[in-house]
């Protein structure tokens, strides 16, 4: 991969990272809104949030993006702070190895697998 696309599809990755980490946690329904109007409306408010959890990945980033969404339950919060700290190296290296990615292309995924982290972190820990 050449460096200016290897940087545009860097760009693309850590965007995803970003719409990730922005997608906001479901929020239960409140079941004291049992009129059903009030139903109505949370339904209709669910399927206008759903129409919007689409985001274009591009074909050569896919794997990537299909391990940095496995280690999301991987992130690592401080104790004392409280904030993201990142996900493990460890980790990392061991889904790859799971992954079965070749050597010749873990170097490249685990460059944007930073990348993304960075960006992820930075929309997680400004919430």
């Amino acid at each position: 991969m050449h460096a200016r696309q290897q940087g545009r599809s860097s760009k693309k990755l850590t965007e995803a990272a970003r719409y990730w980490a922005a997608i906001p946690a479901a929020q239960p329904v409140d079941p004291r809104a049992a009129d059903p109007e009030e139903w109505q409306q949370l339904i209709d408010d669910m399927d206008a949030e759903q129409e919007d959890e689409y985001f274009a990945i591009w074909p050569e980033n896919w794997k990537t993006l299909q391990i940095f969404l496995s280690l999301g339950s991987r992130l690592a919060v401080d104790g004392f702070s409280g904030r993201y700290s990142g996900i493990p190296r460890a980790d990392i290296e061991s889904t790859l190895n799971m992954s079965n990615i070749r050597p010749t292309k873990r170097r490249e995924i685990l460059q944007n697998l930073i990348a993304m982290e960075s960006t992820a972190l930075e929309v997680l820990n400004r919430k």
